[in-house]
């Protein structure tokens, strides 16, 4: 038998956080999500069948237009269709999830997205392991996500900037329901994702619910406490023309190498995109405590703590007044001053490469330009516009047609020379035939015999 009491002291609002920040510059990392407890009304319509355990993901329906307690049927939840839904179940809850990403010098990109409102409600039964309760353990009980006339009506909230609505029913609407509804007995500790890594074989990746694992223990002084395990992989979907698209891996490979007891997942296939879907692993046993993971039963100063659905009832009266009295924010921070400091020095000599090496590519062409001859300051542009290109065109031409009227002019030079030669010639034969001007005085022609003998 279910206790009340003990149901009662899980209602309220639980918030989980993973928070990292560096000891030095603008660089943190931020993923929570955050869940509110209430009850529901429709438990009132609760039944029981021997081999119906909850626990083994089987549920006890009341049949419809039932008068008499035997119209009781058993529904397995791992093999519903998506058109059976459950008529009652012992809590509604509502989710609130977003991430934060900020990347300081040299990138400066801040990125900062939530769901915008609380989703809900998602029904949940809360299935009491009886197997289990032994030893120190007094009572355990398991979520159980069913479908229920009011599970169609999820909707995306106006403002959500993490989900689009095309994303929405996938990842925290009807299909996410029915996803988790269905795989939720099976779960173990391996990755539930695992078959959509790096490949889209299986198709897209199918987002889960957060599942929790409430175990009441004695503590060995007479008193109860509640031990809580969490398994979800809160999953973000970013777009190729999204500049995040390329920078998970790095993110990534640095989170999980520091090796802080939080973990990114990735990544999956979605959109028929292997690169696309990551998910941030926030998995919780509040008895081997992480260092960047916390799960409180409060609310958190900064985050969403109420939906409008609890507002109207005095959630103290059910023992869940943790909300009342928010607590801070327990951010871990991580001493990344020498990591820093280093990256910052090799920025600056990759700049001062690049620089130099741009120099002295433009002092090796001016260099060259002088040796040719060229006056950079007028002959070259760094840039030409279409006007220039087609007076560089015009000009081109021109210097070519010079060139033939240069070159026709260098054949009749050297015609003219052959002409003046061969009259030159003619002309010392005749000479030679001591042919002469009537006005010639005889020292002028032994000159002329005499010089034209040596050559």
């Amino acid at each position: 038998m279910k206790n009340s009491t003990r149901i009662a002291s899980l209602l309220g609002t639980w918030t989980g956080t993973t928070h990292l920040k560096t000891s030095i510059g603008d660089y943190e990392l931020m993923a929570y999500f955050v869940i509110h407890f209430m009850p529901d009304p429709s438990r009132n319509n609760q039944c029981t069948l021997e081999d119906c355990n909850e626990y083994e993901n089987k549920i006890c329906q009341l049949s419809r237009h039932s008068q008499v307690k035997e119209n009781k049927i058993c529904m397995n939840l791992s093999e519903t269709g998506s058109d059976d839904v459950s008529t009652w179940s012992d809590l509604s809850a509502f989710m609130y999830f977003g991430a934060k990403i900020d990347v300081g010098f040299p990138f400066n990109k801040h990125r900062a997205e939530d769901t915008g409102s609380w989703i809900g409600p998602l029904n949940i039964i809360l299935a009491q392991d009886t197997p289990h309760i032994q030893g120190p353990i007094l009572d355990r009980y398991l979520t159980r996500y069913v479908n229920t006339p009011l599970t169609p009506y999820l909707r995306m909230p106006d403002n959500s900037t993490l989900i689009n609505e095309k994303d929405f029913d996938n990842m925290a609407g009807a299909t996410a329901v029915n996803n988790t509804q269905h795989s939720q007995y099976t779960r173990d500790d391996t990755d539930p994702y695992q078959k959509y890594e790096h490949t889209c074989e299986h198709g897209n990746v199918e987002p889960l619910l957060p599942l929790f694992e409430f175990n009441f223990v004695d503590n060995d002084q007479g008193e109860e406490m509640i031990e809580v395990k969490l398994d979800y992989k809160l999953m973000t979907m970013p777009r190729k023309k999204d500049y995040m698209y390329g920078i998970y891996p790095k993110i990534k490979d640095r989170v999980n190498r520091a090796d802080l007891g939080f973990h990114i997942s990735g990544p999956y296939c979605y959109g028929d995109d292997p690169n696309r879907g990551w998910s941030f692993d926030m998995n919780f046993d509040s008895k081997e405590p992480k260092q960047m993971l916390n799960l409180v039963h409060a609310c958190v100063e900064g985050l969403p703590c109420v939906p409008s659905a609890a507002e109207l009832y005095d959630a103290s009266s059910s023992g869940s007044g943790e909300h009342m009295n928010p607590v801070p924010d327990d951010a871990t921070t991580v001493d990344f001053a020498q990591p820093l400091l280093f990256m910052f020095i090799w920025s600056l000599m990759g700049i001062a490469l690049i620089f130099m090496y741009r120099s002295n590519r433009k002092l090796k062409r001016r260099l060259q330009d002088q040796e040719h001859g060229y006056d950079q300051t007028e002959s070259h542009q760094p840039l030409l516009s279409d006007n220039e290109v087609g007076e560089t065109d015009a000009t081109y031409i021109a210097m070519n047609n010079d060139a033939d009227i240069i070159l026709q002019g260098l054949e009749m030079e050297e015609d003219n020379m052959s002409t003046v030669e061969t009259n030159s010639q003619e002309e010392i034969e005749i000479n030679e035939e001591n042919v002469w001007p009537e006005e010639t005085d005889e020292e002028t022609q032994n000159l002329v015999v005499s010089e034209s003998q040596d050559v």
